[in-house]
């Protein structure tokens, strides 16, 4: 077992990238000259298409896994003016942002509820003023 040089998790002498941070291994790639002239004998068969699908990492899970999830103010506000872009932010990273999904539909629901306050006090000052 060797060490990845950048995340520094142990893995496999024989691949090529790192199945936990996605990097390629330096020198992996390098040519060989000495590797085209083996034997017949030696040398070394195609690996199967299951063996490289088990060898190269997901990346799209890499990319998700690494996201920003910090349920910021920004959210909020975003979700504070415009409540239906909060709403459908709420619902769509519901389960893979759920702190960002949290602000942007507080946000979105302060403001819903923030708006009928206002309304029906307006209305109650309209109603005693007539």
């Amino acid at each position: 077992m060797k060490k990845c040089q950048y995340c520094g998790q142990s893995m496999a002498e024989h691949l090529l990238v790192c199945p936990h941070c996605g990097q390629p291994v330096p020198g992996a790639l390098e040519n060989d000259h000495s590797s085209s002239q083996l034997k017949a004998s030696e040398q070394v068969p195609e690996p199967s298409a299951e063996k490289i699908e088990a060898t190269v990492p997901n990346v799209e899970n890499n990319v998700r896994s690494h996201s920003v999830d910090s349920g910021s103010f920004g959210w909020a506000l975003l979700g504070f003016f415009i409540p239906l872009v909060g709403l459908i932010l709420f619902l769509v990273w519901r389960k893979e942002r759920p702190m960002n999904a949290n602000s942007a539909g507080i946000g979105a629901l302060i403001s819903v509820v923030a708006n009928l306050v206002f309304f029906v006090s307006l209305m109650i000052i309209v109603i005693l003023a007539s």
